[in-house]
């Protein structure tokens, strides 16, 4: 990815892509609402697929860090995989939280608001190819009280800086705006 595309990927998703601040979380996400209505500073969504070979990777990994972290941050799994049992396998033992797998429209729509899913979905979500921004894995990050995206590579920021990305985004909460 060149630097331009990256921009543009940064500035629509930060500038354009609407806040979930408690209200839309509330009506848009019922699920994502009750999850994030703790009082952690931060509500990753991990949007990945027990079939998908490139979500092996980071899951251990995420999990782990989650674990060592104390689980201080939310991780929501927002699945591509094919049936609730999947979806149990995957999460395992670990801390991670779910949109229910039987609750279809609100993992649709959250995925499709972030533009994040498994290519074989596109068609399925009815996005375009041009809508579909990520692909499985991707860890979007949120600041739980606003919905205001920290990050769009959480995935590559887990595999690189371990428990560090998560002190990175907890700075980032009180630097940006």
């Amino acid at each position: 990815m060149t630097i331009i595309q990256y921009f543009i990927i940064y500035y629509c998703i930060n500038k354009m892509a609407p806040f979930l601040n408690a209200a839309a979380l509330a009506s848009k996400f019922p699920s994502l609402f009750s999850i994030s209505s703790n009082s952690k500073p931060l509500t990753a969504l991990y949007f990945s697929a027990s079939w998908c070979p490139d979500c092996n990777i980071p899951t251990p990994i995420l999990k782990q860090v989650h674990a060592s972290t104390c689980g201080d941050w939310n991780v929501v799994y927002v699945a591509s995989d094919s049936n609730d049992a999947q979806v149990q396998a995957f999460v395992g033992d670990s801390t991670f939280q779910q949109i229910p797998y039987q609750n279809v429209d609100e993992r649709s729509n959250l995925k499709r608001h972030f533009g994040a899913c498994a290519a074989k979905e596109v068609d399925l979500l009815g996005m375009t190819p041009a809508e579909r921004k990520f692909g499985v894995p991707t860890l979007i990050v949120l600041e739980t009280a606003t919905g205001r995206i920290i990050s769009t590579d959480g995935v590559t920021e887990i595999m690189t800086q371990k428990e560090g990305a998560v002190e990175q985004w907890k700075k980032q909460l009180l630097t940006t705006t």
